[in-house]
Order: structure tokens, then sequence, then C-alpha cells
């Protein structure tokens, strides 16, 4: 083959590459003259390279299908609970002879009260697209979640003379609610740890039919129908460990509260798309309407080997500090709810199928049973050996605690960082 036909045979494979690609080309050209590779009257959207900025057509820039990934960089709303783990002057102490009593001079809370999270990492993932060339009505599901977050704290005493009083902080229910304590670890005593943990997972769902409103020559407007499902999980835990200075002595306990919620719902929308030259902006609200329900779960457990006659025998009690056999079990409530969200996403087309952006959201959820708020403080000491220290768990006067049944709210915001791949 010689110059001229590997030339045309060049020639032959781009404009079939740039067919393929979707560039029309021209069919003939006048004898004489060059072929021109794009149709520029035809296709005004198209530019040859270093001809100036890039021009989207208008089904690369309102695709008729896309698929968008986003990194979520969220805040979550904290919670409260009852002050757990305190610590005081030894010589400062509550109607049960131990110190950390809450309102009493130098009573520390260590944990417990004002739970909070930093930020979490997420990822959101979009897929969509037009059921109809006229770009009237759509299709569109979204998937959402952040990892896990959790808020915990640990502390330990060693039971020596002169180390810091390990308390669990509680309101009496046999002294009509009066503040008091019971040891986890006093000094010259009996050693101790003790563990206070909150861990919450956040996943969303939603798939919604757009409807295109107007269409003008910058903006777009799209209504937003559909279906939105919100999964709230949480746990707290309440874990301690107490040891006798001069025994094998021990008494090990658990308590665990935990919260599922799962709201159902219909949700309305607007959602407004700019487009200029190679930017663009698309900000939205949302607002579903349904209900929440809630599922509260509460257990607890105390082992020890104080009664049993051998230091390597243990025995079990229902209960710990927190949960007793008269709140623990499971729970369900179902509230209506609102949840609203609101977006804005400022865009950057660096090439004619892929968009990069950045932008914030996030969303409120009127309803929601958060797991440190199902403690309640008002507790009853004569149903575990961890408060009496003795072998019974019979109940004695005020059935308590009891389920809290308290239902708050929840909201998440952040910050998105994302593409979009559109054709």
């Amino acid at each position: 083959m010689g110059m001229n036909g590997v030339k045309r045979l060049g020639a032959g494979l781009a404009i079939a590459l740039l067919a393929w690609m979707g560039f029309p080309l021209v069919a003939s050209a006048q004898p004489g003259e060059l072929s021109p590779v794009w149709n520029l009257e035809a296709n005004p959207g198209y530019e040859p390279i270093l001809a100036g900025p890039m021009q989207c057509s208008t089904d690369l820039t309102d695709p008729k299908f896309y698929v968008g990934l986003e990194y979520l960089l969220w805040w979550i709303s904290g919670e409260n609970s009852p002050p757990i783990l305190t610590t005081g002057p030894a010589n400062v102490t509550g109607p049960s002879g131990r110190p950390g009593v809450v309102g009493a001079p130098g009573t520390q809370i260590l944990a417990g009260g004002d739970i909070g999270f930093g930020a979490s990492s997420g990822a959101r993932v979009t897929i969509g697209g037009w059921l109809s060339d006229d770009k009237i009505l759509g299709a569109e599901v979204s998937y959402l979640f952040l990892g896990q977050q959790t808020n915990s704290r640990t502390f330990t005493n060693s039971g020596l003379s002169g180390a810091q009083p390990l308390s669990i902080a509680f309101n009496n229910a046999q002294l009509g609610g009066a503040a008091d304590s019971t040891g986890v670890a006093v000094p010259g005593s009996f050693r101790g740890t003790a563990s206070l943990g909150t861990a919450i997972n956040l996943q969303s769902f939603e798939a919604n039919l757009p409807v295109r409103l107007s269409t003008g020559s910058v903006w777009r407007l799209d209504g937003i129908t559909g279906f939105r499902w919100v999964i709230l999980d949480e746990y707290t835990s309440l874990s301690t460990y107490s040891q006798d200075n001069y025994s094998p002595i021990y008494l090990m306990t658990t308590d665990r509260f935990g919260t599922t919620n799962n709201f159902y719902g219909g949700q309305l929308g607007l959602r407004a798309t700019g487009q200029f030259d190679r930017w663009s902006v698309q900000t939205y609200t949302k607002v579903a309407l349904g209900a929440t329900a809630s599922d509260i779960k509460i257990s607890g457990t105390a082992l020890s080997n104080q009664f049993s006659g051998s230091p390597g025998i243990a025995l079990g009690y229902p209960g710990g500090y927190l949960a007793q056999p008269t709140n623990e079990g499971n729970f369900r409530d179902a509230n209506f709810a609102v949840l609203p969200e609101v977006g804005m996403n400022v865009g950057y087309d660096v090439s004619a199928r892929i968009n990069l952006f950045v932008g914030f959201s996030g969303f409120y959820l009127s309803q929601a049973a958060r797991s440190a708020e199902q403690i309640s403080p008002l507790i009853n000491p004569s149903q575990t050996p961890a408060f009496t220290n003795t072998n019974s768990t019979a109940l004695v006067g005020q059935a308590a605690p009891l389920p809290t049944w308290d239902i708050g709210n929840f909201w998440a915001y952040g910050l998105n960082f994302g593409g979009q791949f559109k054709w």
C-alpha cells in the first residue's frame, strides 16, 4: 500500500470514529473543496477543538439518562440521656452511702447528658432518565447511607486509696425519686471499669417520577412526586465490671437500649436546573408526609460469683443497672411524621457527558425514637444484686424504671461532592 493509500485509510478510520461518537458528517463535498468534519450550521452545539468554549447540545445538558455518585460529609443531631457515670469526693455520699450523687458538692458528670457526634462520611447514588423523547415524564431512584457514627467513653478506677470513685447516678424510686448513686469502683474497696457508648446508622431510599413543568433558554423546572423510606438505627449500651480488692468476687453488667425507626411516606417537590455554558446550578426542595414506625428494644443482664458459693461459678440475673425487668422488652410506636429536604449543587461540565459538582443538602425527620432517650433516671434498686448486694430480684415498692416512650426528632445535613455521567 502506497503513502496515499495509508492516508486514505487513516482518514477513513477517523471519520468512522467520529461518526460512532455521534458527530454528524457531511455526506459529500463539491469538486475541488475539502469536506468539513462538523456541520456547524446543522449542529451549532458542537465546535471543532480549539474553536472556543464547549457548547453542549440540548440533549446532553438535559440528558435522557443519568447516573450520579456523591461523597457525603454530613453532621447529624445529637441526643440526651440522664447523667449516668459520675465521680465526686469520696466523703460526699448520697442516701445509699456512695459518692457521685448528681447535685452534690464536687460531683462531676463523666458520661451521659448531651451526646453528640462528629462529621460522618457516606455516599448517595442516583439513577434516572426520561421515559419519552419529549422529556415530560421521567423515573429516578436514589439511595443514601452514612457510615456508623459513635460516641463512646470508658473510665477505669484502680480501687486504690486516693483514686477517684466511679459511680452510676440514678433517682431512687424507693426514696420518692431522690438523687442517689451506686458504686462501680470505690477506692480502698473494689476496682472497676465502665463504658457508655452510642452508635447510629442512617439509610434512605427514594423512588420518584420527575415531571417537566417548564423549559426556558437557561432554566428548567421539574416537579417531583414519589415515595421515601428512611431507616434510622441506634443503640446505647452501658457495660461495667467491678471486682473486690481482696477476693475474686466480681460483678459484670450490660444494659442495652436499641431503637429502629422506619419512616414511610409519599413526597412532593420542585427541582430547578440552570445551564450556563459549562456551568450548572441545581436547587431542589422536597417534603414527604407519612409515618415513623419506632421499635424499641431494652435488655439488661448481670453476672456475679458472689452468691454461687464458688469463685469459678457465676450466677446470672435479669437486668443490669439501667435496664430492669420493669422496663425490659420490645416495644413499638407509630406516629405521623414530616420529612422536608433541601439541597443545592453547583456543577461544571468537564466534558459533554461528565459533570462534576459540589453542594449542600440536608433533611429533618419530625418523629424518631433516639436510643439514649429511652433511659429512665428513675430506678427501683430492689430488683438486682447490682444495687442491693443481695441474692434477690424481688421488686419492692414502685415499678421503676419504666419505658420512657420518648419520641423526639432527627436531622442530618452536610456537603456533597460528586459527579454525574449523562447521555
